[in-house]
């Protein structure tokens, strides 16, 4: 279920309420003191370019992924966008943010062990993630959301229906936007491209080729051996990378965060 207000949050151990940019500090964790995962609601009064609705410009393009627990595939793909982000886009990479949350989140409990390996061997260094409980605001202000399965988006559209045309399943996000052309993106600036490429997929949703709808979803790994971690893993990065480098292409963008 979706928490209903901000009041209903528990902070997590060791960071600010806040959404994590995606920046490079020494230690290799992103954004001004909250590992990645860190996510608001923040208030309207709060800094320029704060307190707006999905899409507006001046702040940050706000990714958010959504699982059960938040302690294995929503931290996952958290850190592996980061990486991918930082990889292709390079600098231009600062111009987004990230966020995971559970619907029935194992508050303030770290990532699971298991999925911590699964992104080392992967040549990630996963670090300062807990879980935390999803709250309806966060899907308010996200500008995409990027759920592990169909039930997860449904739970999602059911509290904030506003915000089909920018939830998915990550690996129906990957579907929806595969074979594109960058030329169909805005190429102004990465977030501009990004914001492009959800309305593409939006728009394509529901004709683009697809096989079992089992194939949309990431089964949870909860419980089982570390191969299942390692599969899950694969799974999403490959999800992510075919979103980012249409981004990359389409703004001009490449190589690593300096």
């Amino acid at each position: 279920m979706l928490s209903a207000g901000a009041g209903a949050l528990v902070p997590r151990t060791g960071a600010e309420w806040g959404w994590a940019s995606v920046q490079r500090r020494d230690d290799g964790s992103p954004g001004a003191g909250a590992a990645p995962g860190a996510w608001p609601p923040r208030p309207a009064t709060g800094a320029a370019g704060e307190g707006r609705g999905p899409g507006e410009l001046g702040r940050p393009f706000r990714v958010l992924f959504v699982c059960t627990g938040n302690i294995c595939r929503s931290p996952m793909a958290e850190w592996l966008c980061l990486t991918e982000l930082r990889g292709q886009l390079g600098p231009a990479a600062s111009g987004f943010a990230l966020a995971s949350a559970g619907t029935h989140a194992l508050v303030d409990e770290p990532m699971h062990p298991h999925a911590v390996r699964a992104l080392a061997e992967l040549g990630v260094k996963a670090a300062g993630s807990f879980g935390r409980q999803l709250d309806a605001g966060a899907v308010d202000r996200a500008d995409l959301v990027l759920c592990a399965t169909r039930e997860h988006r449904s739970e999602v559209l059911t509290e904030n229906p506003r915000a089909l045309r920018r939830t998915f399943t990550l690996r129906e996000f990957h579907r929806a936007t595969a074979g594109l052309d960058p030329a169909q993106l805005d190429g102004r600036d990465a977030q501009a491209a990004m914001r492009s490429l959800v309305e593409q997929a939006a728009a394509r949703r529901g004709w683009t080729a697809a096989g079992p709808q089992t194939d949309d979803d990431l089964g949870d790994p909860y419980g089982a051996p570390l191969e299942a971690f390692r599969v899950c893993a694969s799974l999403i990065r490959e999800a992510l990378a075919g979103p980012v480098s249409l981004v990359a292409a389409a703004a001009g963008k490449r190589g690593p965060v300096t």
